[in-house]
């Protein structure tokens, strides 16, 4: 005889899980303090040039350590 505590009740309390959850993350939501567009865009421009600049120090560190190791590994007297 079907008790009820199968694959359907499963589902059904997987549903009911997600259901909770996104009413929770709906709630924090609107507790969150966002910042203003000013705000924003200054941190994003700021995350931008230093991405930026890391990326130029990466790539000048990269080109010294290639001509570096082209100079001892290939090109030896």
């Amino acid at each position: 005889m079907y008790q009820g505590d199968g694959e359907g009740s499963k589902v059904t309390h997987w549903f009911v899980r997600v259901r909770n959850y996104l009413s929770e993350v709906r709630r924090e939501m609107k507790d969150v303090s966002w910042p203003a567009w000013a705000e924003a865009r200054s941190t994003t421009i700021t995350v931008v040039v230093f991405v930026l600049a890391l990326a130029v120090y990466v790539y000048v560190v990269d080109q010294i350590c290639l001509r570096l190791i082209d100079r001892l590994l290939i090109h030896q007297p």
